[in-house]
């Protein structure tokens, strides 16, 4: 029992390390970004775990190294007994001895690193492929090392061991060699799936917050350290029955029998986990289609159709009477992701966030699906041009003890959002109001900035400057590019009419987006002539372009749409076209058809009459 000590804590000493190299991933600089207090607090009390990383960085292949040396003087001892401790004088040829210790760790060496290179724990399939050349080189790697060390091969180091080479007992001692290898595979295999499971429940089910958390990784640090440890003391106390002329197996069944216990002690409580871990929807590869009752919801198929004639939606010199509009692809399902897991794709309706809602509250709150269904409805919101409903819905989820202190991307995206696009409105200023409390939230450099261009934009000089001096104080001249342009209600108007020849306007959702950089980030002339040249998607529809979104609609019977309380700057339309508008076609062409539109002081009011949409 001793001995598994010692196993264990070799193994718990890399779960350390591991767990170390984890932080340093997984939390990155956050002093530049918005959030919660509570958020903040979680993050720092981090932190340090992710600096202590940064100082050894240097040492760290050192540390792995002795590490490696320990566990093969433990079995090369076992391998011989002179290799217990360090080779003397009069134990037979010192150089011979030295040179096989060292040939035998280097090849185990390599055995080890290739086998921890194809399964890395399994982490959430960050493992190397595993092919059969891989295979072959690591069993060669370890029949070599036993070889080398062990008396019944070529270790015979001392003069009591006949001269003459047994051939059946060599082979017999390599293939313990490629024996021993295997079960350290099948064990590294086993503790992949192990903490996968636990890392991922963690992560997923019983840590409420969509970041890192002191609760998260107070509990990925004690599995990562037990499974290391356990894995250690399993395949270290196997060893015995790989040791050549160690008895018969029935004695080394009697050496092993620790290791043994420890194995069939973790199989029962790994047994006994199975149902729990149905329970929460972590086996059978499960997705939110399958456990959320979305199966019965008929999905939206809309077609994205821009308003630009330049592919970058700058005025364009090009003013045809008649131009050819792009139709993109069907949009028919959106994708659903926690914090690590997959959720998969969920109908794009609006039902199927109330479906979502439902799951979050009943048979999900512990489920490990949960996190993917809260982003999977807030998707469904960002798809359908409605930021204020997913802002919504994400402090409902927060308000309910599903998400603990929001989400920091969308925290970040409703800033973006209220900088760049949103109306101004006493609703967008009140959410301005609450993301600038200082009480409540804390304020980095670069969202000093952005509260900054912020707060200009709705007028606010005095606290714009603010917030600007805020962000220069320590950022090093990295703002010193911003130019605060006043803005404040103007009163933008923009309404007009979209007409679908031969179809009803039902279901035609029309969105309005303004054209803004970020104000945060500084562009260099190549920047602006390689942003003109691009080939890209038009800004506004990427992945993030929500924050471009000013507002949308739904239009009305007649066609008609109108935005309000919209503030200075340019503006271009695009539409979310049902798909069966078009009747199986996709050629697309319009009739005063507007291009970039221009909002100021002095023209606050536009409307750009009567759109014609004809399928061809």
């Amino acid at each position: 029992m001793r001995s598994l000590s010692v196993y264990g804590l070799i193994g718990a000493i890399f779960g350390v390390l591991a767990i170390l190299i984890l932080t340093a991933i997984a939390v990155p600089a956050y002093n530049e970004y918005l959030m919660p207090l509570a958020m903040y607090r979680d993050i720092t009390a981090i932190a340090p775990l992710a600096s202590v990383f940064d100082k050894m960085v240097g040492w760290l292949p050192w540390t792995a190294l002795i590490l490696f040396v320990w566990v093969w003087w433990l079995v090369a001892g076992r391998l011989h007994p002179v290799l217990a401790r360090l080779p003397r004088t009069g134990e037979g040829n010192l150089a011979w001895t030295w040179a096989a210790w060292i040939g035998g760790g280097l090849l185990f060496l390599m055995s080890l690193v290739l086998v921890l290179s194809m399964f890395d724990l399994d982490l959430l399939g960050m493992g190397g492929r595993a092919d059969a050349l891989k295979w072959i080189v690591v069993m060669v790697a370890s029949a070599l090392a036993w070889l080398l060390v062990s008396p019944q091969a070529l270790g015979r180091f001392g003069s009591q061991h006949p001269a003459t080479l047994n051939w059946l007992a060599i082979a017999r001692t390599a293939g313990l060699g490629v024996l021993f290898i295997l079960t350290f595979g099948l064990v590294m295999k086993a503790m992949g799936a192990t903490f996968n499971a636990w890392f991922l429940v963690v992560t997923e089910a019983l840590d409420r917050s969509m970041e890192p958390s002191v609760f998260g990784w107070t509990w990925l640090t004690i599995g990562m350290v037990v499974t290391m440890a356990l894995g250690s003391a399993v395949v270290l106390g196997l060893l015995p029955a790989f040791v050549p002329g160690a008895g018969n197996w029935r004695a080394r069944i009697v050496a092993t029998r620790p290791a043994l216990i420890l194995t069939a002690g973790a199989l029962v409580i790994g047994a006994v986990s199975l149902p729990v871990l149905s329970r929460i929807d972590y086996l059978g590869n499960k997705r939110l289609v399958d456990v959320a009752e979305l199966s019965g919801i008929r999905p939206l198929s809309f077609r994205l159709v821009k308003f630009c004639a330049d592919k970058n939606c700058r005025e364009s010199k090009d003013r045809s009477a008649n131009p050819a509009l792009k139709t993109g692809k069907p949009i028919v399902q959106v994708a659903s992701y926690g914090s690590l897991l997959d959720g998969g794709y969920v109908p794009l309706h609006p039902d199927t966030v109330a479906a979502l809602e439902r799951f979050v509250a009943g048979k999900g709150t512990n489920s490990v699906l949960r996190k993917s269904a809260m982003m999977g409805a807030t998707e469904v919101y960002k798809t359908l041009w409605q930021p204020r409903e997913s802002f919504r819905l994400i402090e409902r989820f927060t308000q309910q003890g599903s998400m603990k202190h929001g989400s920091l991307l969308h925290t970040q995206i409703k800033l973006a959002w209220l900088t760049r696009a949103a109306p101004i409105t006493a609703e967008t200023r009140a959410m301005l109001e609450q993301l600038s409390d200082d009480k409540r939230y804390f304020i980095g450099n670069r969202a000093s900035a952005r509260l900054a261009a912020a707060w200009a934009r709705f007028g606010d000089m005095k606290r714009a400057e603010s917030f600007l001096a805020q962000a220069r104080k320590t950022s090093h001249g990295k703002y010193d590019h911003i130019k605060l342009v006043p803005g404040g209600p103007i009163n933008g108007q923009l309404s007009g009419k979209i007409v679908v020849t031969g179809s009803s306007n039902d279901g035609i959702r029309v969105g309005l987006f303004r054209l803004t950089d970020d104000p945060t980030v500084k562009v260099s002339p190549a920047d602006l002539r390689m942003q003109k040249s691009s080939k890209g998607s038009t800004p506004g529809f990427r992945s993030n372009g929500i924050v471009l979104l000013s507002d949308s609609a739904v239009l009305k019977a007649d066609g008609r749409f109108a935005f309000r309380n919209l503030g200075a700057g340019d503006y271009y339309l695009a539409i979310l076209l049902p798909d069966e508008k078009l009747k199986g076609k996709t050629a697309l062409t319009g009739v005063n058809v507007p291009d970039l539109i221009k909002l100021s002081a002095a023209v606050s009011r536009r409307d750009v009459g009567v759109i014609r949409l004809t399928v061809k």
